[in-house]
């Protein structure tokens, strides 16, 4: 007779429900051990306030409204902050901040004609150093002024004149260039925003001759004064006397006889 095999084998079968068993007892730990943790998290997911559509796009377009601005710089917008000189033109101008006697601020615009363009003595036009009379409607309606003007609130025309004739007829002329001004400047200005006239008078410190001279073109400048920004309740007149006292403005306007400031309708 053959000798019997004795060795003790384990049938597929019986290996597969082995494993499967081991299987359940894995999952059964892992289940015990995390499933606590999913509950607590998914229960405080359903408390988490739900976001819209509505809300979504809202958040899209401020995301965008701020790059845009971003990417634009003080393009978007008027500078509201103080700045160093601008040539615009024959022009230069200058933001600045200014406060009132009360205490409340505002921006202005400082902007002057170059040095060689000033009030033609004994007359409201404005010429250069060779006499030669310059458009102001035209520069105000250049592109570079025209931008400029789109900014502002308000403006102020000063008129200045110089120390030659007497008190009351450079008083009169002072306030007729103002005049001139605002005339040109409503001409030019798109929007309707309130034009001002601000009258210096004349030039009453440092008298020296009675006749007309190029020592006393620099008495006679052309300015203009926007305003850019200002608190509820600013005061204009005293916010463009404190610009003059900062020496903002390029004349010392205690030097001049009156500070009348009046609005133009």
């Amino acid at each position: 007779m053959g000798e019997r095999n004795t060795t003790f084998g384990i049938s597929g079968g019986a290996l597969g429900a082995i494993i499967a068993g081991l299987v359940a007892i894995i999952v059964a730990l892992i289940q015990f051990v995390i499933g606590p943790c999913y509950s607590r998290r998914q229960s405080e997911d359903d408390h988490k306030p739900t976001t819209t559509a509505t809300e979504t796009q809202s958040t899209a377009t401020e995301r965008s409204g701020t790059h845009e601005a971003t990417s634009q710089g003080t393009s978007s917008g008027p500078t509201t902050t103080e700045g160093s000189p601008k040539k615009i033109g024959k022009w230069q101008a200058q933001r600045v901040k200014v406060w009132d006697r009360t205490g409340k601020s505002g921006i202005l615009d400082i902007i002057v004609l170059s040095r060689e363009y000033r009030w033609q003595c004994g007359s409201i036009t404005v010429a250069n150093l060779a006499k030669q009379p310059e458009d102001l409607l035209a520069d105000f309606r250049s592109e570079g002024m025209q931008t400029r003007f789109r900014e502002l609130k308000a403006v102020v025309a000063v008129g200045t004149a110089s120390h030659e004739g007497t008190e009351s007829q450079e008083n009169q002329r002072a306030s007729d260039r103002a005049d001139a001004l605002v005339v040109w400047l409503r001409r030019a200005i798109v929007q309707p925003i309130p034009l001002w006239g601000l009258v210096l008078g004349q030039r009453i410190a440092g008298l020296h001759d009675e006749r007309c001279s190029e020592r006393s073109d620099v008495e006679r400048p052309v300015i203009i004064l926007g305003v850019v920004a200002e608190d509820t309740g600013f005061d204009l007149e005293s916010g463009i006397h404190d610009a003059f006292d900062k020496g903002k403005v390029p004349i010392p306007q205690t030097e001049y006889a009156l500070f009348k400031l009046d609005l133009h309708t």
